[in-house]
């Protein structure tokens, strides 16, 4: 019985060191994407009209060297959510990577129920 509050404990902390690296609305995906610098895939429709808008802005701008913002990845933000989320994945969370922002704090909360309830049996149990 003592591996199972661990057990609970464990995915607990790592659940709660999740949600301080997610924003509210944002899978583990789209956050692991976010940090990595990728973002969202872009269809070549996107790139091309990217590509002639960056044309049209260098042109005009004569040169004066324009900055793209280009989102700057966070290598070591993004690993430890992926080693995160690859823990619970190893405890048989296999749905981690698609768990938004708000699943996993209802999760969260869910276990703090549960575990306030499970203390109350051992402090019971001890006196």
């Amino acid at each position: 019985e003592g591996m199972e509050v661990k057990e609970t404990v464990d995915h607990t902390a790592i659940y709660q060191n999740i949600l301080e690296l997610l924003k509210p609305g944002e899978t583990v995906l789209k956050a692991v994407r976010r940090l990595g610098g990728g973002g969202k895939p872009q269809t070549a429709s996107q790139r091309w009209k990217q590509k002639k808008t960056a044309q049209a802005s260098n042109s005009s701008s004569e040169g004066q060297l324009q900055a793209t913002p280009v989102p700057q990845p966070d290598v070591e933000t993004m690993d430890t959510l992926t080693g995160l989320a690859d823990q619970l994945v190893a405890m048989g969370d296999y749905s981690v990577y698609e768990d938004t922002f708000e699943k996993i704090r209802y999760k969260l909360q869910k276990e703090k129920r549960g575990k306030v309830d499970m203390f109350a049996e051992e402090v019971e149990a001890s006196v």
